[in-house]
């Protein structure tokens, strides 16, 4: 048997592991990705702009792979879905659920305003497998393996990846956000991580929540005027305040799904993700 790496970070200091994860993550997805497509498209800025979105998304990928190599032989990936698409369809529709009435009052609210482009695929692309690569697979797979035991442990993994989302997205001031939508972003941002993490710890994939990230973002920039490059600009309107409601909403059942319906499923489809049974087995045989 391969010999186990030195994990001391993660099972010392757990949280600074999963918070060290999101840097890394998005630095090598997004640098790796710019270059490559600065290389391919060398002389064309536009161009290699629009590649960088679509190379950082396989750069991510790159990443998730890294991620299992670094943590072999204990970790599966986080790729495999433990559950097949029929046990989480009901929170699947939740969550598409609440893309496709966003669709509907952006058309109504902008006067049936899309404008799909290449850029706005290769956005969504790039937003939902670095996103979701940084800040849910990799920090919850270590939180799942090396936060101590508790009824909790899922949860407070949640919460504590979804923060980290969260207040990153405070950042969008500097790009132009007002404070007041700066706050919001970040609250719906809280609130949304809360529900792709749950989707990600119910199935053992990341998968569902990149495909589910992918198609919000498409909606957003394709049919949301007030958008810049994804940040909110311009002022607070009432449908930001019914979008906060939702996103709260979504909150509330990835919270209720995380501490109530399936907290021993979930526990055991990560101690099969990191070998736990057959880790106890061989320490039992050394005993």
């Amino acid at each position: 048997m391969r010999k186990n790496r030195d994990h001391a970070l993660s099972e010392n200091l757990p949280v600074i592991a999963m918070i060290f994860c999101v840097p890394v993550g998005m630095l090598v997805s997004e640098i790796g990705g710019g270059m490559t497509a600065g290389v391919l498209f060398m002389g064309n800025q536009d161009m290699a702009t629009t590649a960088s979105y679509f190379t950082s998304s396989l750069f991510a990928l790159a990443v998730l792979a890294g991620f299992k190599w670094w943590y072999r032989p204990k970790y599966e990936g986080s790729v495999r879905m433990h559950v097949s698409m029929k046990d989480i369809l009901p929170e699947y529709l939740f969550g598409m659920g609440y893309v496709l009435l966003s669709a509907i009052l952006l058309l109504c609210i902008h006067h049936f305003c899309f404008k799909p482009s290449l850029d706005a695929l290769g956005m969504s692309l790039s937003a939902g497998f670095v996103e979701e690569t940084a800040f849910r697979a990799m920090p919850i797979a270590i939180a799942m393996r090396y936060f101590r035991d508790s009824g909790d442990k899922t949860l407070k993994a949640a919460v504590i990846t979804s923060l980290i989302f969260g207040l990153a997205h405070a950042f969008n001031i500097l790009a132009g956000a007002t404070p007041v939508l700066a706050v919001v972003q970040v609250i719906c941002t809280f609130c949304h991580g809360l529900f792709m993490c749950m989707l990600y710890q119910r199935t053992g994939s990341i998968l569902p929540s990149i495909f589910l990230h992918v198609v919000n973002d498409f909606v957003f920039l394709t049919m949301d005027p007030t958008l810049t490059e994804g940040v909110m600009t311009g002022q607070l309107t009432w449908y930001n305040i019914l979008d906060t409601v939702l996103m709260i909403a979504h909150a509330v059942y990835a919270v209720y799904v995380l501490r109530r319906n399936h907290q021993p499923p979930i526990q055991e489809i990560w101690d099969r993700k990191w070998n736990r049974e057959e880790e106890a087995k061989e320490e039992e045989s050394v005993g």
